[in-house]
């Protein structure tokens, strides 16, 4: 259970509204990150609530490598439509690894990594992003039940976990190929391990126009999957499975 400490409160005229503004940081965490939660009108049942990542390189620079900034634009505009709604702006850059290492990252991925598989090369997981903070700043503000504007299963999941009533909203940007979005269980081949799981991920699924918005350790042995945890047993009952055989059932979800 996270504790956090509210350290201020105060009005924010904004574009897209008046936010009242509070700022937050978790006592317990050795880098006192400071989170803020930006409030539009007042708390009621199922307002609209986006819980956004930090994210220097898209929110601000406005980067092309991601969505993130058009992300958080979209929700401001959702919220300022309905004239009620809150953003939670977590400290959690690149997916938790901080910036500097994101900026390395985006090097490996310029060699052909895939976001995931350039986290796991530096020595992290594929995403430390953690949404506790988010549910304790939920429940300080009193607030039971939420549209929730995201992509992202798992903070659904920690939502749910929480007991917070939701309702799911896609956010629908114009970043890569929007033919089809998949949350689906990408798999790898083993025949592929030392070329890495970019690679993989790349023949199966981007060049069948696909947006992937969630990856997780699939039916086929891989580096990617031996580093979360599957068995042995189940590796080499996974071993039948072919690329082309996940090239050809991913467009059919």
């Amino acid at each position: 259970m996270v504790s956090i400490i509210e350290k201020v409160c105060t009005k924010l005229p904004t574009k897209y509204g008046v936010y009242t503004t509070f700022l937050f940081v978790d006592p317990e965490d050795s880098l006192q990150r400071e989170h803020c939660a930006l409030l539009l009108g007042t708390v009621q049942k199922n307002m609209l609530l986006r819980i956004h990542s930090e994210c220097f390189t898209g929110d601000v620079l406005g980067s092309t490598r991601c969505d993130c900034g058009e992300q958080l634009r979209l929700s401001l505009e959702r919220i300022a439509e309905k004239k009620n709604g809150i953003l939670l702006y977590l400290r959690q850059e690149g997916r938790g690894i901080g910036l500097a290492e994101k900026l390395r990252a985006y090097n490996l991925q310029d060699e052909g990594y895939d976001t995931v598989d350039a986290n796991l090369r530096l020595g992290h997981q594929a995403d430390l992003r953690n949404y506790d903070v988010a549910v304790a700043i939920l429940q300080y503000l009193h607030v039971t039940s939420v549209d929730l504007l995201t992509n992202n299963p798992n903070k659904m999941h920690t939502l749910e976990e929480a007991g917070i009533i939701l309702n799911k909203h896609e956010i629908k940007t114009t970043w890569g190929d929007e033919s089809l979005v998949v949350q689906a269980d990408i798999s790898t081949v083993a025949g592929v391990e030392e070329a890495g799981f970019a690679q993989a991920l790349d023949y199966e699924v981007r060049r069948k126009g696909i947006k992937v918005t969630l990856i997780a350790p699939g039916s086929v042995r891989s580096n990617f999957a031996m580093g979360h945890g599957r068995s042995q047993k189940d590796m080499k009952r996974c071993d039948i499975l072919n690329p082309e055989d996940v090239a050809d059932a991913v467009p059919k979800f």
